[in-house]
């Protein structure tokens, strides 16, 4: 159970110590815990008919990989009554056997306003487990005083290790600062939608390990949550994860290629996708893709170059995320027409011949009869 309420009338009161606990340990946790996302708020309140109605806001956060636990009360609220002698006990305990606990104050308005407060301190937990406990003395003008108490029992959340290069297919994470117990673990997507797959291994370490691939593709973000003996976590902080696109294919086509051959390129992830055509070297092919959906043309900007036989791949990015590249195809590439440059004059003897129109690099050259004789020569 994760709340235990009591009630109770007395007539002594505890002695108010000093409760100016925050220290330069405690600040500077405090500032972490804010930095990465991690103070979480609660408000313990009760509302009992009979006696009266009570709340504080808490400020929890955990340290030292979750083994450590601290809370602070920051505000409370009581019925209006026009007295201001209400008792507040605020107490924080861990699974260590520690715990802080103090009056914070005895002169306490109850007029149902919000008033601030403070006063906290930390306690070891090593089974990442802790409770906060908030109790209310309700001044009366007559008679015993009426009290009430909560006690909300709380679980460290668990975290998620962040991996800089983007994920593949089924990649497993790692997940640390799981509680000690009977222990549930959830992974959740930014939206709280859970992610089927498998936790492995045991103690404050696990393995997550999704059933499908991660999706969509581009960067997304990830939490996890524990529940512990019926008690949820919060979640922790959201992981920004790199989803590598899927590889996208290109459609091997008739040989050799001439001109401004067209490429259709398979395996397209659904929304916003940039495609880059490359060289086997890595080097940029200008040119447009056209199309919708999973399939898409490109059309090179000029025609194909050089000739002979050169090798391509396309590689597509989502949100910043690039896939890795298509299988390398190879494309036979057309030499363009070379052109005899016309004489007017009738030749003889060993007359020669201009040739334009001639590739770059190493080419051979085949001069033929109009039947396709081959000529020698040089």
């Amino acid at each position: 159970m994760e709340n235990e309420t009591d009630t109770g009338t007395e007539d002594s009161r505890e002695v108010l110590e000093d409760v100016s606990s925050t220290n330069t340990l405690a600040t500077a946790e405090y500032e972490r815990a804010i930095l990465s996302g991690t103070v979480y708020s609660r408000i313990l309140t009760f509302d009992d008919p009979h006696y009266f109605s009570a709340s504080l806001k808490v400020e929890y956060w955990w340290a030292g990989d979750g083994t450590v636990l601290y809370g602070y009360a920051r505000q409370y609220r009581a019925a209006n009554n026009g007295r201001s002698g209400g008792d507040i006990t605020f107490a924080v305990r861990g699974t260590s056997g520690q715990s802080w606990e103090r009056l914070l104050t005895d002169s306490a308005v109850q007029d149902g306003k919000w008033h601030d407060i403070d006063g906290g301190g930390s306690v070891g937990s090593p089974l990442r487990l802790g409770e906060l406990y908030f109790k209310f003395i309700f001044d009366v003008d007559n008679g015993p005083d009426p009290w009430q108490s909560i006690l909300v029992r709380i679980v460290n959340p668990p975290a998620i290790t962040p991996i800089a290069e983007p994920l593949e297919w089924r990649q497993a994470l790692t997940i640390t600062g799981v509680a000690t117990g009977t222990v549930t673990l959830t992974m959740q997507s930014e939206v709280g939608e859970a992610i089927a797959g498998v936790f492995s291994a045991s103690g404050a370490t696990r393995i997550f390990t999704p059933t499908a691939g991660w999706t969509p593709p581009g960067q997304q973000k990830f939490k996890v949550v524990q529940l512990v003996n019926g008690i949820a976590s919060p979640p922790s902080a959201l992981v920004t994860l790199k989803v590598r696109p899927m590889r996208p294919v290109i459609t091997p086509i008739t040989q050799p290629i001439e001109g401004r051959q067209t490429l259709t390129i398979r395996a397209v992830e659904q929304g916003p996708v940039t495609l880059t055509m490359l060289t086997g070297a890595g080097g940029t092919v200008l040119g447009d893709f056209t199309g919708t959906g999973a399939t898409r043309t490109f059309t090179p900007a000029a025609a194909w170059a050089p000739p002979g036989e050169q090798t391509f791949k396309v590689v597509q990015t989502v949100g910043g995320v690039p896939s890795d590249s298509s299988e390398l195809v190879t494309l036979k590439v057309k030499p363009p027409k070379p052109t005899i440059t016309p004489i007017s004059q009738s030749i003889e003897g060993r007359h020669a011949l201009t040739i334009t129109g001639v590739a770059a690099g190493t080419v051979t050259l085949t001069m033929l009869t109009d039947a396709g004789g081959t000529v020698a020569g040089t």
